[in-house]
This record gives C-alpha cells, sequence and structure tokens, in this order.
C-alpha cells in the first residue's frame, strides 16, 4: 500500500512539473533574461556622455523601412493587441538604420516609421520571417523591419540614487518589470512628420533637438519631475532587444533628491499610467540590482558603468 501511494505520488509530481514546463513554455522566455546588443557605447572614449551639438543625422526616405508583401498581416497583429488590454497609439516614429561614433561624435542614419508598423513586424516569430527575407533581397536583415527608435534615461537623484519605474499591465511589453522613464521621440513635435519638407540640414537638426528634447519630456512626463529641475542629456550609448527595437540610452541627474522626487510621482504624473510603482537603487551598486529589469533598462546600465564618474 506505501509503495502504490508513494507511486501515485510521483506520478501526480510529474504531471504538475510537466505542466508547470508546459506553462513556462506558453509565456515564452523569461523577459526579465531576454538578451541585447549595444549598438553603441562610449568605451575608450573619455567621455562622460556625447551632447546634442556633436550628434550629426542623416534624414532622408533612403532609411525608411522597405515594403513586404505580407504587411497586411501588420493590422492584424495591431488589432490583437488593442483586444488584449493594451493602450496603443499609432503615431509616426524615427527608424534607427545605423549608428556609429566619429572623431567628432556620434552619427546616425535616420527614417520614419509608424508605431503600428513596429508592432506589427517586431511581432513573435513574424520578425525572423522578415530578417530572412530582408536578408535575401536586400542584404540588410532590418530592411522589413519597423526599428522605431525608443529612449531610456538612467536618471539620478541629488544623492545617486537610480530612478527606476515598475511598467504596469496597460504597456505593450515587459509588464511588471522595472525600467528608467522611457518613451519615443515624436517626428510630429520636430515638424518632420514627412519627408521634402524643408532642406536636408534643417530637417536634420530638428530630428537632433528632438532626439534630445524627447527624453527630457519623457522623464518629466513618467515622473513629475520639473524641467527645470533635470539636467542635460547626455548620450552614453543604443542598444537594440532580441527584436531588433533600437533604444537611444541618456544619461540625466535632477537638482532633487530622492524624496522629493517620490513627493513628485506621489502627486501625479502625465503618463502615469505607464507604471504602477517608483523605486531608488544605488548608483554604485546599480549593476548588481536585484529587481527584473528590461532589456533596455540592463543595456543603459551597462553604458553607465562605462561613463560613470568621468
Amino acid at each position: 500500500m506505501r509503495l502504490l501511494a508513494l507511486g501515485l505520488a510521483s506520478a501526480a509530481l510529474a504531471l504538475l512539473l510537466a505542466a508547470r514546463r508546459r506553462k513556462a513554455a506558453l509565456r515564452g522566455p523569461d523577459p526579465a533574461r531576454e538578451p541585447y546588443s549595444l549598438l553603441l557605447t562610449l568605451e575608450g572614449a573619455r567621455l562622460r556622455g556625447v551632447r546634442e551639438g556633436d550628434v550629426s543625422v542623416s534624414f532622408a526616405s533612403a532609411h525608411d523601412r522597405r515594403p513586404h508583401a505580407k504587411d497586411g498581416a501588420i493590422d492584424e497583429v495591431w488589432r490583437e493587441k488593442l483586444a488584449s488590454g493594451a493602450r496603443l497609439f499609432d503615431q509616426t516614429k524615427f527608424r534607427l538604420r545605423r549608428i556609429a561614433r566619429t572623431a567628432a561624435g556620434v552619427e546616425m542614419e535616420v527614417g520614419l516609421t509608424r508605431y503600428k508598423e513596429y508592432i506589427g513586424t517586431h511581432a513573435g516569430g513574424r520578425v525572423l520571417a522578415l530578417q530572412a527575407a530582408a536578408e535575401a533581397a536586400h542584404g540588410e536583415r532590418r530592411a522589413h523591419l519597423s526599428c522605431a527608435l525608443g529612449c531610456e534615461a538612467v536618471l539620478l537623484t541629488r544623492e545617486r540614487q537610480v530612478v527606476l519605474l515598475r511598467r504596469s499591465g496597460a504597456t505593450a511589453s515587459h509588464q511588471r518589470l522595472y525600467n528608467g522613464p522611457s518613451g519615443h521621440a515624436e517626428p510630429a513635435h520636430a515638424g518632420v512628420e514627412t519627408h521634402g519638407g524643408m532642406c536636408a540640414d534643417s530637417a536634420a537638426a530638428r530630428v537632433v533637438r528632438e532626439l534630445f528634447e524627447a527624453i527630457v519630456q519623457e522623464v518629466h512626463e513618467e515622473t513629475n519631475i520639473p524641467k527645470e529641475s533635470l539636467s542635460e542629456p547626455l548620450l552614453i550609448g543604443a542598444m537594440e532587444d532580441s527584436r531588433l527595437k533600437p533604444d537611444l540610452l541618456f544619461l540625466l541627474s535632477t537638482s532633487l533628491d530622492a524624496a522629493a522626487v517620490r513627493a513628485c510621482y506621489s502627486r501625479g504624473a502625465t503618463e502615469g499610467w505607464e507604471s504602477d510603482k517608483l523605486v531608488f537603487w544605488p548608483a554604485d551598486t546599480i549593476d548588481s540590482c536585484s529587481l527584473p529589469l528590461t532589456p533596455v533598462t540592463r543595456a543603459a546600465i551597462d553604458c553607465f558603468k562605462i561613463v560613470d564618474k568621468r
């Protein structure tokens, strides 16, 4: 009887473990361990960050996403995301084609895309199929991808605490993970939602200005910290996640201490729905942070540790 009971218990345990494995497989890989690649760092540059005046941009339709025969799937994926309850807004975004360091600073090739294209082309297995098709047709695996350019900040308080926000369930991805203030630069704010409306140099200058202004705006809208309490943003790197979604990584500081930052956040932020918790982590030990972090945030920390205390 005892052997029978032990056998039944072992079988039940095996079934439970199998069910957990199936459930984990359905969820996919742990997003807090999602791999990423650094597209740009300041390793060896002896800089604390790159200022706006040292960034140059080529802004042209040649850097836009190339259409694909099965682009009808973009609308299908978008509708599915909306049905899931995610708060999504289809607006024009900048598209990063290339970024590199130069002797003078940083140069980028930037085009235009839409947020719907990002959701539709970087989703699940579709991103792999589009990479293969683009490599075969154009010799450039990102050619059919939106590559909508995001931004994230490593934000330091007066006493060198890193500000982290827990993403709410209403966000489109990485819910319940922690990140710094983040978002996207907006072509509409720069007056460049289409190509050809002004001379190339003027358009490029507007793009650069918006890339730097956007991260200040995101910090303000997500934490309610007054803009006048924020430092000039410094570009410290760039990354892409496992689905080739790129982000620019910035370093900012605030003259406020952690208590004052928490007070600002508690009074309500314009984009407060994107997070449900604000926490702090000492900058000196941020590379050993035990919180579950988005891949963009882990990449930003990598770049921050390179430039910190220079």
